[in-house]
């Protein structure tokens, strides 16, 4: 499969809509592909974040698959890739 590494983040709502992510997010990518040398980087969102699913679509990551979590009452977890040669095609 190759070296991997997922990336969440969660704001408080008091930090929303603040552009936070938007610099976290390639920080994140090129640190992982620079520094690490990891082939893929993995995020996930909440289904009822589709802010941040947008988010993570501009920054090069493509959706691959929902999960249904089969504990309690909660929301599913949309997962998004992004492969070592799209973040340089990207950037």
């Amino acid at each position: 499969i190759g070296q991997q590494a997922e990336i969440r983040f969660a704001l408080l709502p008091e930090f929303w809509n603040k552009k936070f992510a938007h610099e976290i997010i390639p920080l994140l990518q090129n640190f992982a592909f620079e520094n690490l040398r990891l082939d893929f980087l993995v995020a996930s969102t909440l289904t009822t974040n589709p802010k941040s699913f947008h988010l993570l679509n501009k920054f090069g990551f493509k959706f691959i698959k929902d999960i249904k979590p089969c504990y309690g009452n909660v929301d599913s977890i949309q997962y998004l890739l992004i492969t070592k040669e799209e973040y340089f095609k990207f950037n």
